[in-house]
């Protein structure tokens, strides 16, 4: 649980930020190596349903990797990172897709709709770096609360305010 906020310190200065930012592109791409097994597979007698795995892996697991690094750093320190990682989400996307023949700008429009939630006739898949300032925003909403009584200078503070 803890141990990644431990391991990648908050930092405020440029060159604490890009080491920051390097260890977390590190980190994503490192819990993403297993796509390269997953992309891979193949209808089998025993495995026929391969696509099916294969999305749920991707959906379900590969994409939201990043998001707990979102809540707790800040947008400046993930966007680099994140984006990495979409683009190696949607690299599997493609693989289940069968798009490699596809010309690149039906392919960038699928990638598109790919990134939009379900709700929105999306798939689900990757869309980590356009959400990061929305959900590092949301995590300190969720303690600000807490924040607030364990702070002193926070007391009075509004995060509704428009100087906030």
């Amino acid at each position: 649980g803890a141990a990644p906020l431990a391991e990648l310190p908050q930092v405020e200065d440029a060159e604490g930020a890009a080491w920051q930012a390097n260890e977390l592109r590190a980190k994503l791409l490192a819990k993403l190596e297993p796509l390269d097994s997953i992309d891979k597979l193949t209808v089998t007698e025993k495995t026929k349903h391969v696509s099916t795995l294969q999305r749920k892996l991707v959906r379900g697991t590969a994409s939201n990797i990043p998001n707990f690094y979102m809540r707790i750093m800040p947008p400046h320190v993930t966007r680099g990172p994140t984006r990495e990682a979409d683009d190696r989400v949607r690299e599997s996307f493609e693989t289940i897709a069968q798009a490699g023949a596809s010309p690149q700008a039906v392919r960038d429009n699928a990638w598109e709709q790919a990134q939009l939630p379900t709700c929105l006739a999306g798939g689900a898949y990757g869309g980590n770096a356009r959400l990061g300032g929305a959900a590092y925003c949301a995590s300190l909403i969720a303690v600000f609360k807490e924040l607030r009584r364990a702070c002193p200078l926070l007391h009075d503070a509004d995060p509704s305010a428009e100087d906030a």
